[in-house]
């Protein structure tokens, strides 16, 4: 642990995260330099382009799938839209490319509710690392029990991907739960 802090911190290893289609992303100012540098264009297309097509990506296409990404609009979306597949780009090595050269950025989901505030302030040592009852939740039949831990560690300090994990839901399930009940918040960011 301590020796991939080490990699991070000298710069010589970039974490991404898992790529779903479900992520949404959003450009940062490098891309503009990025536009103009022709080097680096040339690497992008030979990074993402799919290696089961004959062809090559496009640069107008990678530039358009680039600049449509932004909050609330996922992934999967601008593959659906731009169709990267019939373009011969890959989209999980076009994501990685983006993030790894600081083109795009993750753009995470933090739900707050009123409960996690609460629970937080409460209890500000405990609560970041509190799995008392974790496996009642998440092998309970009824969503109840979910919904009530989401409730409390929805503090607007957990990402979406951390709620997932702690839950053991997709992100759509999540969702549904956060679906009922209005006092959830969401913060992009």
């Amino acid at each position: 642990h301590s020796c991939l802090r080490h990699l991070i911190y000298y710069d010589l290893v970039t974490m991404v995260d898992i790529f779903q289609y479900s992520n949404e992303y959003a450009t940062t100012t490098d891309l503009h330099a990025f536009m103009t540098d022709d080097a680096m264009i040339a690497s992008c297309v030979r990074f993402v382009s799919r290696k089961d097509k004959a062809m090559q990506a496009n640069v107008p296409t990678i530039l358009a799938a680039y600049c449509g990404l932004q909050p609330g609009i996922t992934i999967g979306d601008v593959c659906h839209r731009l169709d990267l597949f019939s373009h011969a780009i890959d989209p999980r090595r076009l994501v990685g490319y983006g993030v790894t050269r600081r083109l795009i950025r993750r753009v995470h989901k933090l739900p707050v509710h009123p409960d996690g505030v609460r629970a937080r302030a409460a209890h500000p040592a405990q609560h970041a690392d509190s799995d008392a009852d974790l496996d009642d939740h998440l092998h309970s039949a009824s969503s109840e029990p979910a919904l009530q831990l989401l409730r409390t560690l929805s503090d607007g300090l957990h990402t979406d991907d951390e709620l997932c994990c702690r839950l053991g839901r997709s992100w759509r399930q999540v969702s549904d739960l956060i679906g009922h009940d209005a006092a959830f918040i969401i913060i992009a960011k």
